[in-house]
């Protein structure tokens, strides 16, 4: 953000034709991604996916994910700290089998006081995936948003993946 963006106020980014913006007020946060792709409620966020995505066995736990698609989650957190973004990262290069980060994108999601967006993999073989992560921290809350897809749904999808992931903004 620039000094005339903080004094004045940073004008809304505008979308492209075929794109639709959401907020989740209850959640406290706000996306957009193209009008064509589902987006589903779940437990603490969101589910985001077009509408021919595969439902593939993730590699972490197994458990069903959409390829691509985009997950966004808010969870509370009592006491952030000063290392937090760090901590998180660390954490999630656990939960994820065959971890590897890839590079780092960005160190602010709009209106998060602490903050990071990386790419990075994980899996095996033909369970291998890549994604894109923003991790932020405002008001006591975590917020996650995970754009992932098997490598090649991944690359086929990548320029809209990493739209979607940097246009995240809390609310």
């Amino acid at each position: 953000m620039g000094f005339f963006d903080k004094i004045l106020g940073r004008k809304e980014d505008q979308l492209d034709k075929d794109w639709q913006a959401r907020e989740k007020a209850e959640l406290g946060f706000r996306f957009s991604c193209p009008s064509q792709w589902v987006i589903t409620d779940i437990d603490g966020g969101v589910e985001i996916s077009p509408p021919d995505a595969a439902r593939v066995p993730g590699p972490a736990g197994g458990k069903e994910t959409s390829s691509p698609g985009v997950i966004i989650s808010v969870s509370d957190l009592r006491d952030p700290g000063p290392a937090a973004v760090k901590d998180t990262v660390k954490a999630q290069s656990t939960e994820f089998p065959g971890y590897r980060f890839v590079k780092h994108i960005g160190s602010s999601v709009r209106n998060a006081d602490k903050a990071a967006v990386y790419e990075f993999q994980y899996g095996t073989g033909e369970n291998a995936f890549s994604a894109i992560s923003a991790i932020a921290f405002a008001k006591n809350k975590l917020f996650t948003l995970t754009a992932c897809g098997t490598r090649k749904d991944f690359d086929q999808s990548r320029g809209t993946l990493e739209k979607i992931a940097t246009g995240f903004q809390l609310i």
